[in-house]
């Protein structure tokens, strides 16, 4: 457990060593009982120790504190800077963002930009998604008050706004694509014919961004562990490390 700031701890563990350190960032949780540890240990184990990974509990999540109000992607992204202050693991960070993890990667290598030498999205969230809310019914887009009842609290449509007005460093980029799905449709039309290209600019928006199409439901890090790990060695190679 880290004190983050205002008394509020949050729980991270950390194995193997070497340089750079992998930040796993979990997707959006709604049940009690999450552990990262857990989630992301097939790909810890796969990985081999070679490098530094961590794995962390956002607030209201997990082992971590239960934390009044509602809060937004870069709440979470100074949350996990204060984290590896205080737990006294510098940068370099390769960023390991998973469904709403992808989200708030790019929102910390958006703000913290000398931290970061990488990033693998796993069927990320990204922010171009909610430039598509006009063309869908209004009852399907995202709200702002939606997730004020949710286990974390975490506003997706506020860090969806927020990662619009800010621009990752140029670091190696993969996005790894749950196929056959993948990322989810609508049912609308109009959304469902747009939505890769929407993401296919966003990869192309990093010079150094791939997309891998990956047959995988959604939650990726059990089902494929081996194919994220591989990505992973890839980013870390590309970066010169």
């Amino acid at each position: 457990m880290f004190d983050v700031g205002s008394g509020i701890n949050l729980y991270m563990e950390c194995q193997g060593s070497g340089t750079p350190t992998i930040i796993y960032l979990h997707g959006s949780i709604n049940e009690p009982g999450f552990s990262a540890t857990e989630s992301s240990s097939a790909i810890r184990s796969t990985l081999g120790g070679e490098y530094r990974f961590c794995s962390y509990e956002r607030r209201n999540v997990g082992r971590s504190d239960d934390v009044q109000g509602y809060f937004t992607g870069v709440t979470a992204a100074e949350d996990l800077h204060a984290l590896m202050e205080g737990a006294g693991i510098e940068p370099p960070y390769v960023l390991l963002g998973a469904s709403l993890g992808g989200l708030l990667a790019h929102i910390y290598s958006a703000s913290y930009p000398d931290d970061v030498v990488g990033m693998v999205s796993l069927d990320g969230m990204f922010p171009g998604d909610i430039t598509l809310d006009p063309v869908i019914p209004e009852d399907k887009r995202y709200d702002p008050d939606e997730d004020r009842d949710s286990l974390e609290k975490l506003s997706h449509y506020a860090a969806l706004h927020e990662a619009l007005e800010m621009n990752p460093p140029d670091v190696p980029f993969h996005y790894l694509l749950a196929m056959p799905s993948g990322w989810p449709t609508m049912g609308v039309a109009a959304y469902d014919d747009a939505i890769l290209d929407v993401l296919a600019e966003y990869v192309a928006s990093f010079p150094q961004g791939s997309m891998t199409e990956v047959e995988s439901p959604h939650y990726m890090e059990v089902a494929v562990p081996v194919v994220i790990a591989e990505h992973l060695t890839q980013v870390i190679e590309e970066a010169g490390l």
